[in-house]
C-alpha cells in the first residue's frame, strides 16, 4: 500500500469532487435533454447539453452559463482521470516494469523510419524567414522524438549528441521568445503570466500528484529560467533593444553576468 502524502490527498479530494460535479451535471442535463423530447411547444427553456447531437460545443472563454461550465469542469474531469491514471500506473503498474535494452540496430532502423517518414511529407511553408516558427518548432519535433528514443533504449552512446540537442532546444526557445519581444514590443503582465503558466502549470500539477519536486521536470526549470533571462534582457531599458549597439550591449552584459555565477562562482551565489 502506497503511503500518500498530504498534497496528495488534497489533489485526489480534489479529483473526487469535479466527479462528483461533472457526473451530477451530465445527470441534470440529460434528465432537461428527455424532458425536452416531451414539450411540444419549442425547448427555449431547456438547457443544452454539450455534444449531444445538434448541439455545437464552444470550446472559447469561460462564461457564466451552466453550458459554459459544464463543458469546462468535463474537461477538467477528463485532466484529472489522465492525472490519476498516471499516477495508478506509477505505483500500481498493471504490467511487471522490464528492463531497457540497449540495441544498436533498433535504434537506428527507428530512427531511419522517421527520417524516412520526414521525407517523405515535406511541404513548403509559408514563410520564408531564416529560423521562422514553423522551422524552428519542426526541428524542435525531430529532437523530441530522438529524446524519447534515447531514454526508452537507454542509448547511452548517444549522450553527446543528446546533449547539443537539448542545447540547441533551449537556445531556439530562447531566440523565438526573443523574436517575440523584438517585433511585438509585449512585455505586459499578461504575456509574462502566460508564458509561466503554459511552461510550469502540468509540472506543477505533477508535482502534487506524484509528490515529487519541481527539479524531477528539469527541463521545465531550465525553460522557465531562460525566459526570464530573456524577458528582463529585452524589458529593461525596452528602447536600446532598436539602436545600433544597445541590444548587442545588453547581450554582452548578460553573457558575462552568465559566466560570473557559472564559472566563477559555480552556480552558487
Amino acid at each position: 500500500m502506497v503511503e500518500l502524502a498530504a498534497c496528495q490527498y488534497g489533489v485526489f479530494a480534489l479529483f473526487g469532487t469535479i466527479w462528483f460535479v461533472c457526473f451530477a451535471l451530465h445527470l441534470y442535463q440529460t434528465m432537461c435533454l428527455l424532458r425536452s423530447k416531451g414539450l411540444e411547444n419549442g425547448i427555449s427553456d431547456v438547457v443544452a447539453v454539450p455534444g449531444a447531437k445538434g448541439v455545437k460545443v464552444h470550446h472559447g472563454e469561460l462564461e457564466m452559463s451552466l453550458s459554459s461550465i459544464s463543458v469546462f469542469v468535463n474537461e477538467c474531469a477528463q485532466f484529472s482521470a489522465i492525472l490519476f491514471f498516471a499516477w495508478l500506473c506509477e505505483n500500481y503498474p498493471p504490467f511487471a516494469p522490464g528492463e531497457r535494452v540497449w540495441d544498436r540496430d533498433v535504434f537506428y532502423c527507428l530512427c531511419l523510419v522517421f527520417l524516412v517518414g520526414m521525407l517523405a511529407t515535406i511541404k513548403e511553408g509559408k514563410q520564408t524567414e531564416i529560423l521562422n516558427r514553423d522551422q524552428s518548432e519542426e526541428w524542435k519535433g525531430w529532437m523530441q522524438y530522438i529524446f524519447l528514443m534515447y531514454h526508452y533504449y537507454a542509448a547511452s552512446e548517444t549522450y553527446n549528441a543528446i546533449r547539443v540537442f537539448i542545447t540547441c532546444y533551449v537556445w531556439m526557445t530562447g531566440f523565438g521568445n526573443f523574436s517575440f519581444f523584438y517585433m511585438k514590443r509585449d512585455f505586459g503582465a499578461p504575456r509574462l503570466l502566460q508564458m509561466l503558466w503554459r511552461l510550469n502549470l502540468l509540472v506543477l500539477i505533477l508535482m502534487l500528484v506524484m509528490n515529487n519536486t519541481y527539479i524531477t521536470y528539469y527541463i521545465c526549470p531550465l525553460h522557465t529560467f531562460y525566459f526570464m533571462l530573456t524577458y528582463a534582457t529585452m524589458s529593461v531599458m525596452p528602447a536600446l533593444n532598436y539602436s545600433n549597439w544597445g541590444i548587442r550591449v545588453k547581450l554582452m552584459v548578460v553573457l558575462g553576468l552568465i559566466f560570473l555565477v557559472w564559472e566563477c562562482f559555480d552556480g552558487q551565489l
